[in-house]
């Protein structure tokens, strides 16, 4: 079965927070107009653009959830660290020989839907969906000898 909640998190950290944090700025903006007077016209057009930016991103996310698409890779685990690039909350997990790796993303929440650590030297196959700018798991099977 796959579990969708490593997505799901792409979603909400970038996508529904930045339309979040938009939308009040531009209230705020209108609200306190006196404050901003000169640049009100400039503060909303960033935030328009950041709102555009934010749909963007739940849209090509939510569009990977919802294609029946899903992409397999049979390898050695060799290795993981916390990708703090991507969010606080993310692990990279990295597969294959040392010159020719492949890593794979899941945030720490979604985790525990999968086994409970990859083992290094372990074979294993791993499912997974583009995210925006990652290949994110979405389900892992342990490959026996």
């Amino acid at each position: 079965m796959y579990h969708y909640d490593g997505l799901l998190f792409q979603i909400v950290y970038p996508g529904l927070a930045l339309l979040g944090l938009s939308i009040i700025f531009i209230i705020l903006i209108f609200v306190f107009k006196g404050k901003f007077k000169g640049r009100q016209k400039q503060l909303i057009a960033y935030n328009i653009v950041a709102i555009l930016f934010s749909l963007f991103c739940i849209i090509k996310v939510g569009s990977s959830i919802l294609s029946p698409e899903v992409n397999t890779y049979t390898g050695e685990f060799s290795s993981s660290y916390r990708a703090s690039r991507i969010s606080p909350y993310t692990h990279e997990y990295r597969f294959g020989p040392e010159n020719d790796q492949k890593y794979f993303y899941i945030d720490n929440f979604s985790k525990d839907n999968f086994l409970e650590d990859f083992e290094v030297g372990e074979k294993y196959t791993i499912y997974y969906k583009k995210g925006l700018t990652v290949d994110i798991i979405i389900a892992v099977e342990k490959v026996e000898p």
